[in-house]
């Protein structure tokens, strides 16, 4: 649906669009009884607006409007309401996933890439005190000890991060460089390194005829 060179507002009259067909929604110009919008070309229209150099706001027109509050009247408004329940409530060992009661779940015994873990009791091997997380030596069945390093940095404005040691196995959440660090190709953001233009951020967001940033108001 997507595509790397569309702007994001093509992108998202794209999913209305689709939304709309999964509601039975029909293109405006297969309706009978004519359809239009305040916005000229609409949303459910068969073409769209294929202009993305020149992205604008598409309106419903009164026909899909109609056919929503029809949809909606049908009692089909329940599903919308209707909060799902969990299909399975109990723990089971071999799923992959560590639930109560389970001290390591790493599958099935076929599946299972580990001498930690018991896979039919989900319980830890004799002697072995983790079983997974980047922390735990899986060799050993015992926790990095203290600095070890369990992620490297990807760039220049990455961090890496290392083990905390004792019982916590979970490499810490990822960090990155302060914002505007220089970096060799400009500064930091969001931990990518590069020269940030914000006309371009504003072009790549709403298409290359789209106005550029207004001046600084306070200087």
């Amino acid at each position: 649906m997507a595509h790397s060179n569309r702007s994001s507002m093509a992108v998202a009259e794209t999913l209305a669009h689709e939304i709309g067909h999964n509601i039975g929604m029909e293109h405006d110009e297969e309706v009978l009884e004519g359809c239009s919008c305040s916005t000229g070309k609409c949303l459910m229209g068969a073409k769209g607006d294929e202009d993305d150099s020149n992205p604008r706001f598409l309106d419903w027109s009164d026909c899909s409007k109609k056919h929503l509050d029809k949809w909606l009247n049908k009692n089909f408004r329940n599903c919308l309401n209707n909060v799902p329940t969990a299909v399975i409530d109990i723990p089971q060992c071999g799923n992959g996933v560590v639930e109560i009661g389970e001290e390591c779940d790493c599958g099935h015994a076929k599946e299972c890439d580990t001498i930690c873990c018991d896979t039919k009791t989900c319980r830890l091997t004799a002697n072995a005190t983790c079983a997974a997380g980047a922390c735990c030596d899986l060799e050993t069945c015992t926790p990095h000890p203290r600095g070890w390093k369990c992620r490297e940095a990807r760039e220049a404005c990455d961090l890496p991060e290392f083990c905390r040691g004792g019982s916590n196995t979970r490499c810490p959440d990822d960090v990155t460089k302060m914002e505007g660090e220089p970096c060799p190709q400009g500064s930091c953001y969001h931990g990518r390194c590069g020269t940030y233009n914000l006309d371009e951020m504003c072009r790549a967001l709403w298409g290359p005829t789209s106005n550029t940033v207004g001046k600084d108001s306070c200087r």
